[in-house]
């Protein structure tokens, strides 16, 4: 062989080289272009990608009060687009939402039509006698609305003036005054059961005088009584300086070694009532004169206002021991 046959010999050799390093890079680069398509979660997606993609949710049930919903989307956008199969929501006004429950990626490919069964299973067949909304993520990504007493709802509806009312108002939530007025009855109701009816007529006796005192201020409170002051059966009256007669009625609480009172009231036999200690009285003409000095002869408003500082011993100020208060009237 020539020296010009081993020339012609390694050109060829070298034109076969050049040739196939230029097909494997060609693939290469076509292998990176189908790898770098795209896909976009529809939550990233202009408003306008969106209007480009289609939604159709038809409900089926093989249990009267179970529901499960299937899903149609069409993809006429350029991109892929992918849904989170758990991130789908049934949403009702003032009501719990309903998840979808596929756990998988969705994956619509860019032109393209995908069915998804039983994207939400075994909903509550009361949550379609309303209307409802289909949402992805959020209440921002309206879908479609779930209409009543139709099998399928498509995304078109979203336009219906009527279907938007009634989701609005749907379970909206009212304040109900006429509870507040209920709980303010049953209050008066509780606090009139605690008093007791007013005496009728002039106050003749002690018991009357702490019968009106009930009436208008309700029972003792525990651990407490009312009583009036006096010598006898009589619990008074006492007369005042001015000539009339009154009952001192007295609110106290039995210590057991001792009795403290607590609150006073003057009461008129005309029924009108001081809510006050007495001032300087002296006791009815019918008592005899030790009485007065023992029972009657109240102090002087310093006295009063000393028994209503609150712990005084009965036997301060009056003859009355521990065990006779308990049997006033």
């Amino acid at each position: 062989m020539n020296k010009r046959g081993l020339i012609v010999i390694a050109l060829g050799l070298l034109l076969l080289g050049t040739g196939c390093n230029k097909v494997t890079r060609n693939r290469t680069t076509g292998a990176d272009v189908t790898r770098a398509k795209k896909i976009t979660n529809y939550v990233d997606l202009s408003y306008s990608e969106k209007n480009e993609m289609t939604f159709e949710f038809t409900k089926s049930s093989s249990d009267a009060a179970l529901v499960s919903v299937s899903l149609k989307v069409v993809n006429r956008t350029s991109k892929n687009i992918e849904f989170d199969g758990d991130s789908f929501i049934l949403a009702h006004r003032n009501a719990s939402d309903v998840m979808s429950t596929r756990d998988n990626k969705i994956v619509i490919k860019s032109n393209s039509t995908k069915n998804i069964k039983n994207l939400f299973e075994d909903v509550d067949a009361t949550d379609f006698q309303k209307v409802g909304l289909y949402c992805y993520k959020n209440h921002n990504n309206k879908l479609a609305y779930s209409e009543m007493n139709v099998n399928v709802s498509r995304s078109s509806n979203l336009k219906n003036d009527d279907l938007q009312k009634s989701y609005l108002t749907t379970n909206k939530k009212k304040t109900k005054p006429v509870q507040k007025k209920n709980i303010n009855k049953e209050n008066d109701n509780q606090q009139a059961a605690q008093r007791r009816p007013a005496p009728v007529g002039p106050i003749n006796t002690g018991q009357q005088a702490i019968a009106l005192i009930e009436s208008q201020n309700g029972l003792a409170p525990k651990g407490t009584d009312y009583c009036t002051m006096g010598s006898g059966t009589a619990n008074g009256p006492f007369e005042t300086s001015n000539g009339q007669s009154v009952y001192w009625v007295r609110l106290y609480h039995n210590t057991g070694s001792a009795v403290v009172y607590l609150d006073d009231w003057v009461v008129y036999q005309d029924r009108t009532v001081l809510h006050q200690a007495p001032g300087d009285m002296s006791s009815d003409s019918s008592n005899s004169e030790d009485n007065n000095d023992d029972n009657g002869a109240f102090g002087s408003n310093d006295e009063s206002d000393e028994n209503n500082d609150g712990d005084v011993d009965v036997n301060q100020g009056h003859d009355a021991d521990v065990n006779s208060i308990q049997g006033a009237e």
